[in-house]
């Protein structure tokens, strides 16, 4: 089964992080994709939410507008997709997802449909 992982967190922790903390994580992430490579089929790290662009529809047609939009402090930074057995080894997977000291943030994760 296939499974993303919608990876959560707020924006500013990155910004405030010192260069030493986000080489940490980075390293911390490098070790994640090497302990789970296999199960990995796909992902990647998204730009700043600021750059992005929604596309709503109405009645009578759609409009592009800058930014998400989104009430929440909390933005999706990246995503992976992996391949595993059940719901209960992607949990395991998403567990060992690592994040800024002290960061809120999460991972979301769904079963991709076949």
């Amino acid at each position: 089964m296939k499974f993303l992982l919608l990876l959560t967190g707020a924006e500013e922790a990155w910004e405030r992080a010192g260069d030493a903390e986000r080489a940490a994580l980075m390293r911390e992430i490098d070790e994640f994709q090497r302990r789970h490579g296999e199960r990995m089929v796909g992902g990647g790290a998204l730009e700043p939410s600021a750059q992005a662009r929604t596309v709503r529809r109405r009645a009578g047609g759609q409009k592009i507008i800058d930014g998400p939009y989104s009430e929440a402090k909390e933005v999706v930074g990246g995503f992976v997709v992996i391949e595993v057995d059940d719901l209960d080894a992607a949990l395991a997977v998403a567990q060992e997802w690592p994040s800024l000291p002290g960061a809120s943030g999460g991972v979301e994760v769904r079963r991709i449909l076949d």
